[in-house]
């Protein structure tokens, strides 16, 4: 599974997983599913690097006939100039 990954993650222009980040990754099979998005994308924002890796995360899936559901909720929940 972490091959799987270090490869997505190199053809991305991101890093390899660290032992830790591996560790919480939960996806068990090497395939392109959205447990494996999920997983990768995860690690991205650990990294905080989710400006355009997730972008092209989402188009190595879909290249690879997977289109994925990106979770956005990770975001604050704050909005700008509300009156609070």
């Amino acid at each position: 599974m972490r091959d799987f990954i270090d490869s997505i993650l190199s053809v991305i222009g991101a890093t390899s997983l660290t032992d830790i980040e591996f560790s919480s990754v939960s996806a068990t099979f090497s395939i392109y599913d959205q447990a494996s998005y999920d997983s990768i994308a995860e690690v991205l924002v650990s990294r905080e690097a989710v400006s355009s890796t997730r972008d092209r995360l989402i188009a190595h899936y879909k290249a690879n006939g997977f289109d994925v559901t990106p979770n956005l909720g990770n975001g604050s929940n704050i909005l700008v100039g509300a009156v609070l």
